[in-house]
């Protein structure tokens, strides 16, 4: 995906239409955030069925214990919080560029 500096004359337009700084920094957190549910999504399963079969080729278990429901919940937060997090600062930079910079950004 593009990133927000790639975004900016774009930001601009929806922000010369009526998008205000706060719609623009929401815009950019929540895509971010959907990008962490989506990855936290096939991550999970990408590791659960590579697991999965690597305990088959392994020959199984003798006693299986279940998941490991701590890390697969730690990592699931980490997953969420992160990307969000991580794109408040462009967000924030995204917004505070005045409109008529960012039509002409290059």
């Amino acid at each position: 995906t593009m990133g927000v500096v790639e975004r900016i004359r774009e930001i601009g337009v929806l922000r010369a239409i009526g998008m205000s700084r706060r719609q623009a920094m929401r815009m950019v957190v929540v895509e971010a955030s959907l990008l962490g549910i989506v990855g936290v999504i096939l991550g999970s399963l990408a590791g659960l069925g590579a697991g999965a079969a690597l305990l088959q080729l392994a020959g199984g278990l003798p006693h299986p214990g279940g998941l490991p429901w701590l890390p697969i919940g730690v990592a699931a937060i980490l997953g969420l919080v992160l990307p969000a997090l991580a794109s408040i600062y462009p967000a924030l930079a995204a917004a505070r560029i005045s409109i008529v910079s960012s039509l002409y950004f290059d």
